[in-house]
């Protein structure tokens, strides 16, 4: 058995995931946590980490390798998205990460994270025991871009980053509270356009092939559409909803004020100020497609992260830390 820690640095959440990985590449928990730090905020049009945010997410680093050096893993594999990807001034940034908590950082590719993703949100969904996997469209909705991957397992048939990112779209569009009938008109048009953009790219859907999200605001409308009392990794990852309980979800969501959304049960702490703007990614996706639900999985890029440092620990390819 392999003791593996992966860090996932998104643009609005930083992720930590330490597992032991037994036979047949079953991952056995021992720490998940996550900080919402809102790395990507306020990059503008420079693309430039801002102080205060960079040291959001030092500090929620620091205490990772705190816990990173409890369990002593066999590998530790860090990676950042987005945000860091994009950034004027990732260089200084990854200096400070390697200065400040001893970690190195692979800055993904927006192929690789795809790649990852999927490997994680697959392996998840059977975990759970999805049956009839034959293909899947995976939607992943970040902080500073939402990923579309067709593919299975570790496998990528066609792919596409899109700026889509609930920290990007809110800064962008919402500025009301509540959203403005105007300003949500505006949202969706802009959505609606990159994922004409994504169809083209991606190009059509194979027979049999089913629909799956990852990430905070998916889990979040699973957990809510399954009046769950409290978050349950388990009972989340695999549940299958409706088109039509998303959409009442999301238009609550656009008729309720921040605070409102941020008193409901199950709403983390920073997510009520953004769920509008990944709910409607979704909706309309759902619209896009034409599908009529979706699969949620509470795994993603995390355990692709680990899953991936296994596999290439087996081919000799991945050094100790």
């Amino acid at each position: 058995m392999t003791t593996v820690a992966g860090v996932d640095i998104g643009s609005n959440t930083l992720r930590l995931l330490i597992a032991r990985v037994e036979p047949g590449e079953r991952l056995i928990p021992l720490v998940s946590t996550r900080r919402m730090t809102r790395l990507g905020e306020g990059m503008g049009s420079e693309a430039l980490l801002r102080p205060t945010a960079v040291d959001r997410a030092l500090e929620a680093l620091r205490e990772f390798q705190q816990q990173i050096a409890q369990h002593r893993p066999d590998h530790v594999t860090a990676v950042a998205t987005s945000a860091v990807r994009e950034a004027g001034n990732r260089d200084e940034f990854l200096r400070r990460v390697r200065a400040e908590s001893g970690l190195t950082v692979e800055v993904l590719s927006g192929e690789e994270e795809a790649r990852r993703t999927m490997l994680g949100a697959w392996w998840g969904l059977r975990h759970a025991g999805v049956d009839g996997l034959a293909a899947c469209l995976l939607i992943d909705i970040g902080g500073g871009s939402t990923e579309y991957v067709l593919g299975c397992d570790g496998t990528v048939d066609g792919w596409d980053s899109t700026p889509l990112g609930v920290v990007r779209l809110t800064e962008r569009f919402l500025h009301h509270d509540p959203p403005a009938a105007g300003e949500l008109d505006a949202l969706r048009a802009y959505i609606n356009g990159e994922l004409d953009t994504t169809a083209d790219r991606i190009g059509p859907m194979p027979a049999g092939c089913c629909l799956a999200g990852t990430a905070g605001t998916v889990t979040t409308l699973g957990a809510l559409i399954g009046r769950l009392e409290r978050y349950d990794p388990s009972a989340v990852n695999g549940m299958r909803v409706t088109a039509e309980a998303v959409n009442d979800w999301v238009e609550r969501f656009i008729g309720m004020t921040t605070a409102e959304r941020r008193a409901l049960p199950l709403m983390e702490a920073g997510r009520a100020e953004l769920i509008v703007a990944g709910g409607v990614v979704l909706q309309s996706s759902l619209r896009r497609w034409r599908w009529d639900g979706l699969h949620v999985s509470d795994w993603g890029l995390k355990e692709g992260i680990i899953l991936d440092a296994v596999r290439r620990a087996g081919r000799g390819k991945l050094l100790r830390p």
